[in-house]
Formats: structure tokens, sequence, C-alpha cells
């Protein structure tokens, strides 16, 4: 859909929520069915075409956003009613942040696995629906980041081409 991202994961290590949690200490939320990681940096254009959560609800897209990253943070949200929500929600949790310019961080990177999963309108069922991944702007400190902020918001899309040090993987 026109997505573009060169995403540096080096030294990152990904996290998967399988939905087993029978050991001391583990747990994750249901339904499972994701991989995703703290990126340690972001760049370029990111296209929603699936669902996008903002700060009300999680709206399904019915024209895509375009977001454009610029050094881990979103510098520009384009699109229809839902990239006007989108922005809504991150100009309002700028204005409640007690540190502002963490609000707009790339927090997260994450490949849905789930076979079962059916898109919704849901954003912890969408993003694990087989065939998705998912962008999230926000906090990440409590998988691995180092960003507190006071919102996390997933933006889910189609169909990803995923290419981890030149070879395509397959999801």
């Amino acid at each position: 859909a026109g997505t573009d991202l060169d995403i540096d994961i080096d030294g990152i290590t990904a996290i998967s929520n399988d939905g087993i949690y029978n050991m001391p200490s583990s747990g994750g939320n249901i339904p499972a069915g994701e991989v995703y990681l703290a990126p340690a940096n972001c760049n370029g254009k990111l296209v929603i075409d699936v669902s996008s959560r903002n700060s009300q609800s999680t709206a399904l897209i019915q024209r895509p956003v375009e977001i454009i990253i610029k050094d881990n943070i979103v510098i520009s949200i384009d699109g229809g009613d839902e990239a006007e929500l989108l922005n809504k929600s991150l100009l309002g949790a700028e204005a409640r942040a007690k540190y502002p310019e963490r609000v707009r961080t790339v927090a997260e990177i994450g490949i849905g696995t789930n076979t079962k999963a059916k898109i919704l309108g849901s954003t912890i069922v969408d993003e694990k629906a087989y065939g998705t991944a998912h962008l999230a702007i926000g906090s990440n400190y409590w998988f691995g980041g180092n960003n507190r902020t006071i919102i996390h918001l997933d933006q889910v899309f189609a169909k990803p081409n995923i290419w981890i040090d030149g070879e395509k993987i397959r999801i």
C-alpha cells in the first residue's frame, strides 16, 4: 500500500506473545499472537490500511492514513477522518504530557501471527491477525524500550513485506 520503512533493530531482542503464561512472572494479553519489539530507530513512510488506535477508540480505516517518520519521531499524518482523529489524539496527549516531546516516538513494531484472529476494529485483536503488522506511537518502557509517555497507539496495516538484513522473511 506504500509503506516503506527502514527500521534499526540492531541489538534488539524481539518478544513473542505466544499465549503460554505458565511460568512465574510470565504474562501477556489475550488473544495471543504477535512478535514485537521496541525499535532502536525508524525512518520512512507508513501507510495504515487496517485500523488506527486513537485516544477514543479503534477506527477501521476507510481512507488510508500516511504517516511520515524521521529519526523515530512521527512528523506528519495525512489522510481522511482516521488521520484527523490520530492527529487530535497526539496533540491532546502532547498538551497533557509532562514530556510532550516523547509522545510522537515510534514505540513498537509488531507482526501478527494468530491465524484465528480477525479484523474487528479492536486493537488488541487486530494487531494479532495473521497477515498484518503494526507500528505503535508512544510508550514502550514495559517491554524493553526507553520511552515513557502517556499513550501507546497501535496502527495496523495489511500484507507487509518484511526484509531483515537483506533477506525477506516469510510471514
